[in-house]
């Protein structure tokens, strides 16, 4: 039997999403220089465009965290930037 839905009717597949990446909140002035020298070649933040459906394996392979409080340094560097952009792709509450 044939699929109903095509790979133009998903939506998330078919958005593209910016993800912005920043130093992790919790990080000393020193240590978020070191991570925006390192990461994002001296800026303050470092955006990507990623699908919809693929933002939480994209933040997954960077590292990023997604809930700061509890994401803590050493463990995450980075910390996503516009997470109330992204909860419809991030399965947050």
């Amino acid at each position: 039997m044939p699929a109903r839905m095509t790979l133009a009717d998903d939506e998330s597949w078919n958005k593209q999403v910016p993800v912005k990446l920043v130093p992790h909140p919790a990080l000393t002035q020193e240590q978020a220089k070191v991570i925006r020298f390192e990461f994002f070649r001296g800026t303050a933040a470092w955006t990507e465009t990623c699908r919809a459906a693929l933002i939480r394996y994209y933040i997954d392979d960077v590292g990023a965290a997604l809930d700061p409080d509890i994401q803590r340094p050493p463990a995450y560097q980075l910390a996503v930037g516009n997470l109330k952009e992204l909860r419809p792709w991030t399965f947050q509450p």
